[in-house]
């Protein structure tokens, strides 16, 4: 299967050039056997390619969009637009002038990319020689296979492996500033080229008892053996070459055991206990002499009450405790200490990370209502996040008085997180379905180490304000009407509605992404066999932008701001045929 998408937004610098064009050739392959009673073997194959072009985006900074800068609110990042120096609120939508990459392969890049950088210091580091990626973009190389193998004996107790493997090998070349290189001047462009290898083994086998006792039980145990190197590559002004992530080796192996046990108290009444025991040993490899190895242990239980007062209604109330393996940031090993309290002053990272750890809790309702017409979901829960991990791109100026960055990562973050979700659906008359969801999402920090809020706010605690990236507000609401067409065809029309709330940039909670709603359409004709439908995406032209992201401009020695942003999908309109056999 091949799927091919074209770029919906014209490059400035070349008019002949769409931005965001996506091409995937992809291969599936599916075997299910019952070999004998009681067995059955399923084994799935997959292979898929990516290769696309540059990305639909584009970056509001100096020279592009600085009108936009329109405050300060005390942070320590250079100007931009007089006395501004960061955005708040809602930027406005760019105009097609400023939507302008260069994404030209000059005989330097192609350089870069096979490894040759021209220009000294050459730190840059790759892992794929030689470098398939020979564009703007990113190419993607990935194989799955899966094995799943159940058998059935007498008395319904069911023994069950899991077997997958997965390859994952991927370059991305980005034009770093999003601005045309005349607007700078040839010697301030900069562009990032990131590599990416990944495999990983894993193997689970289980023990299932029947389910039809009163006491039901599971136990298991898992491997798994993940292998990553990465590398992240920056061409930075004027010529020079830095690699934040050097060859950086991410190994972990797993181990687990797991259980659980459910007991029917009574004919309503259900209680679920389910443990899981880990060991997780992460390696990053011997960097600068040290070795970069340790083991993570972990506890992760469950409990689950379940009450059904009707056989179509259950409420329940649970808590589970989760935890997140820990890591290392290698980039920090044999840097002089000078650089050190740098980087310490802005994210007070370490060489170890610990482990992450979350405790949930959890109150809900499933069923159905209106005699089986209407089904609805619901949960109210409430969390606490410990120890939390966060990556930041930290600037520092080295002994020379160049500049670098450094990506590491913290772990002193705390966040209570609470909410709720709830999903409905009900056919309303035979022909006519109306479903919709909900949700109200909270995240706030009670303390957490924060480089853009250093820069934005002037202070390094993202404390008292809420998480980047996660609306409070989400929903959906959607209307189907499906009717008899001709012998045995039907038609069907459908339309979505889809909120997505407004959204921070970063801890800093000063830029936002404005609320999204968009709508959505399709119609058509099916039967058990043949489908043939038409449809339209986003038919409203809602311009939320799809992501933030702020970065220093290392375009700039006095370490400006700039935002790089990502852009929606326009209206779609297009047909799609299936066939099953």
């Amino acid at each position: 299967m091949s799927d091919y998408t074209t770029g919906q937004y014209k490059n400035a610098l070349n008019a002949s050039q769409k931005l965001g064009a996506r091409r995937t050739t992809d291969f599936a392959a599916t075997l299910f056997a019952t070999p004998t009673d009681g067995l059955t073997i399923k084994a799935r194959a997959h292979a898929w390619k990516d290769n696309d072009g540059p990305g639909a985006a584009f970056g509001y900074g100096v020279a592009n969009g600085a009108d936009v800068f329109n405050c300060n609110l005390g942070g320590t990042a250079g100007r931009v637009n007089g006395n501004n120096n960061w955005i708040c609120g809602t930027p406005r939508f760019p105009r097609p002038d400023e939507i302008a990459l260069d994404v030209v392969v000059t005989p330097e890049i192609k350089n870069i990319l096979l490894g040759n950088a021209p220009i000294p210091p050459n730190t840059l580091q790759f892992i794929f020689t030689p470098q398939f990626l020979d564009h703007f973009g990113l190419e993607r190389h990935a194989r799955e296979a899966s094995l799943i193998v159940n058998y059935e004996m007498q008395g319904g107790i069911v023994l069950s492996s899991i077997t997958a493997a997965h390859s994952d090998k991927w370059a991305a070349l980005d034009d770093l500033d999003k601005r045309p290189t005349a607007a700078l001047g040839a010697a301030l462009d900069s562009i990032l080229l990131n590599n990416a290898d990944f495999h990983d083994f894993s193997q689970e086998v289980r023990a299932t008892s029947a389910a039809n006792q009163s006491l039901r039980w599971l136990i298991g145990g898992s491997f798994a053996d993940l292998k990553g190197l990465a590398t992240s590559g920056f061409r930075l002004p004027p010529g020079t070459f830095r690699s934040t992530a050097i060859g950086s080796v991410n190994n972990a192996k797993s181990q687990g055991i797991f259980g659980s046990l459910a007991y029917d108290i009574t004919d309503q009444l259900v209680i679920n206990g389910e443990a899981r025991r880990q060991y997780d040993k992460i390696s990053d490899g011997i960097i600068g002499g040290l070795v970069l190895s340790k083991t993570f242990k972990s506890f992760t239980p469950r409990v689950i009450l379940d009450y059904k007062p009707t056989d179509d209604i259950t409420l329940y109330l649970s808590w589970a405790k989760g935890t997140r393996p820990g890591a290392f940031n290698p980039t920090l090993v044999g840097r002089p200490q000078s650089e050190l309290d740098q980087i310490n002053a802005a994210v007070g990272a370490a060489i170890a990370i610990p482990e992450e750890r979350i405790n949930n809790y959890e109150v809900g309702f499933k069923g159905k209502l209106w005699d089986g017409r209407a089904s609805m979901t619901a949960a109210l829960y409430t969390a606490k996040w410990r120890s939390q991990q966060s990556a930041s791109a930290v600037p520092i100026t080295r002994a020379n008085g160049t500049f670098d960055l450094i990506t590491v990562i913290g772990a002193g973050g705390k966040t209570n997180l609470s909410g709720v979700e709830v999903e409905a659906e009900a056919r309303a008359t035979e022909k006519l379905t109306v479903e919709g969801t909900f949700a109200f999402n909270r995240a706030h920090i009670l303390t957490r180490d924060c480089s853009d809020c250093q820069l934005i706010l002037g202070v390094n605690n993202a404390a008292g304000r809420e998480m980047s990236r996660t609306p409070r507000y989400k929903g959906t609401a959607s209307v189907t009407y499906i009717d008899k067409l001709v012998a045995d065809y039907d038609w069907f029309t459908r339309a979505d509605y889809i909120y997505v709330g407004d959204m921070f940039e970063s801890e800093a909670n000063a830029t936002t992404t404005g609320a999204s709603s968009k709508v959505n359409i399709r119609a058509g004709v099916e039967n058990e066999k043949v489908r043939l439908e038409f449809y339209g995406t986003n038919i409203f032209n809602d311009k939320t932008f799809t992501g933030y992201q702020r970065l220093t401009d290392f375009s700039f020695a006095a370490g400006r701001s700039f935002l790089s942003v990502g852009l929606p999908n326009k209206p779609a309109y297009g047909a799609r045929a299936s066939y099953k056999f």
